[in-house]
């Protein structure tokens, strides 16, 4: 069988010890995550904010806010992200109303321009 010769021993604990390199990288880089997460939920309930505001002040885009807040948040804190299921279902229910207004001031400036 190949796996007496040493080179295919030394090859399969190399891809041992680089598999292990990247899973501690990765469990760092979901630790900052997390953390990160924590924080951009801390701030919309703090200041009862949207995603686009949220992504703002983090220098995110809305996607990966809005991801980080609806499927990672829940397995860090349950009940904080409930609180902001909470924000995120009154800042749904009211977008149409900032769009109307956001539409209004549009063409209002149009018009005296």
């Amino acid at each position: 069988m190949f796996f007496h010769n040493n080179h295919y021993l030394n090859f399969f604990n190399s891809l041992l010890f680089m598999s292990i390199l990247f899973l501690g990288r990765m469990v760092f880089v979901h630790d900052v995550i997390c953390e990160r997460t924590l924080r951009q939920a801390d701030f919309m309930i703090q200041n009862h904010a949207t995603v686009r505001q949220v992504a703002k002040k983090f220098g995110l885009s809305k996607s990966v806010v809005h991801r980080n807040l609806t499927t990672l948040l829940p397995q860090v804190d349950l009940i904080l992200a409930k609180e902001v299921r909470q924000i995120l279902t009154q800042n749904k229910a009211m977008r149409h109303i900032r769009g109307g207004q956001a539409t209004k001031l549009k063409y209002a400036n149009l018009k005296h321009s």
